[in-house]
């Protein structure tokens, strides 16, 4: 009598590899598939956040897509050290209205803080926002927007609006003042804001084309 053992044997085994690779398959693809959709959620996330934080900082009229219409720019290594940044543009009938540089970075006390900057069309500073820092309580820490409202204090100043000897601390002499406990912070916020409205003005229509 034959014996069919053998090549049963051998059929059922090449099924279960088949149906191992075919469950492996549909493991990686949904892996792959939900790795996408968490890439895709987190990709949104952080285009609703930033594009909340800059209508926040965009006081005037505007009618484009604010968060879309950016551009790369080159910039001195006082503004940012690795030389480029970018600029945001809110626009009212083609013409800009509102420019906003991000990430602007320059060091506190605690180490790099990194801001955003907006600055309107007649050169005056629009809005500001602490993106990072690393700044401690008492010792600078709130300066940051959700702590104080220390920034919006600088909203309206411009180079033409305050001397350049102005652009300081009151206790160096200059026109503002500085949050309390944090005179290192202070000075750096305020040096910075002077480097950034001194490069957007001098650069100003090239900053306006991608």
């Amino acid at each position: 009598m034959k014996n069919n053992a053998g090549p049963v044997a051998g059929n059922k085994q090449k099924l279960s590899i088949a149906l191992l690779t075919l469950l492996l398959i549909a493991g990686l693809f949904a892996i792959q598939f939900t790795h996408l959709q968490t890439r895709d959620r987190i990709a949104e996330n952080k285009r609703r956040a930033a594009l909340s934080m800059l209508e926040q900082l965009v006081s005037t009229g505007y009618d484009n897509d604010i968060y879309q219409d950016h551009h790369e720019i080159a910039v001195p290594e006082t503004i940012h050290a690795s030389g480029r940044t970018r600029i945001y543009l809110a626009r009212l009938h083609d013409r800009v209205t509102t420019a906003v540089i991000m990430p602007v970075s320059f060091k506190g006390y605690g180490g790099n803080i990194t801001m955003a900057v907006a600055i309107n069309d007649d050169n005056a500073i629009a809005g500001i926002h602490i993106l990072d820092h690393h700044e401690t309580r008492g010792f600078g820490a709130e300066f940051h927007q959700d702590r104080s409202d220390w920034l919006t204090r600088f909203n309206g100043a411009s180079l033409d609006s305050v001397k350049e000897k102005d652009w300081a601390i009151r206790a160096d002499g200059g026109g503002f003042d500085g949050l309390s406990g944090a005179t290192i912070t202070s000075r750096s916020v305020i040096e910075q804001l002077r480097h950034v409205l001194d490069y957007y003005v001098k650069h100003k229509p090239g900053l306006h084309k991608p």
